[in-house]
């Protein structure tokens, strides 16, 4: 079923691997669950399982849907042009880690990411500079929360304390800001930065906002 699900490049290629890789997950389960001595032990193996299942699941469709976005962006003269995901993810961190790891064997090892909009969950940040040591970086804890309106600043600012803690290399190569997206932006000049991450959490309007005003601050 899967090689029939779609001739297009990109398409096809997606859905064959992750259905390889599910085989595999499987094929370990199956020889997993004879090694295990209670029915407690399979019920917890059983649902992390079921947890990987949907996280495959979830990362596929979105490799769908980024494939079929790119193929509308249509240039005159040329047509759409076509993008394959190469890479499986498991989660956002894990994507931004494949991407910095990337670029560093490519040439830059002194890499310069700026994250604008901190989360205050599974933030990947600190664990990316303890294993990349030479990347700069700069965060960007936003004054406001667009998700938690009319929030107390003085609780803002405590959890912003709270994140930059977290930080390996605070003042040396690292640094975290509380402020707006458009004053932290204001406060650098010219294009410099390797990588931008725009938190898009908020409104339409503001994301569309962010990757605009960062946008200028990547280098080309």
């Amino acid at each position: 079923m899967a090689q029939d699900y779609s001739e297009q490049s990109g398409v096809r290629s997606p859905v064959l691997r992750v259905g390889r890789t599910l085989r595999s997950d499987l094929d370990r389960f199956m020889v997993d669950l004879q090694r295990l001595e209670s029915g407690v032990s399979a019920v917890e193996r059983s649902a992390g399982l079921v947890q990987t299942v949907g996280q495959r699941a979830r990362m596929l469709s979105y490799h769908l849907g980024m494939h079929a976005w790119v193929r509308t962006l249509r240039v005159p003269g040329r047509g759409a042009p076509i993008f394959i995901l190469h890479d499986e993810y498991l989660s956002w961190a894990s994507m931004l880690r494949t991407l910095v790891d990337s670029m560093t064997r490519n040439g830059g090892p002194r890499l310069i990411m700026a994250e604008i909009g901190i989360p205050s969950q599974d933030w990947a940040s600190p664990a990316l500079l303890r294993e990349f040591t030479s990347m700069q970086y700069m965060g960007v804890m936003l004054e406001e929360d667009d998700r938690v309106p009319g929030q107390d600043p003085t609780q803002r600012y405590a959890l912003y304390e709270q994140m930059r803690a977290q930080l390996p290399g605070l003042g040396s190569t690292s640094v975290l800001h509380f402020a707006s997206s458009q004053s932290a932006a204001d406060a650098m000049k010219g294009r410099f930065l390797d990588i931008a991450v725009v938190d898009a959490s908020g409104s339409r309007e503001k994301v569309l906002q962010d990757l605009q005003i960062w946008e200028s601050r990547v280098k080309p």
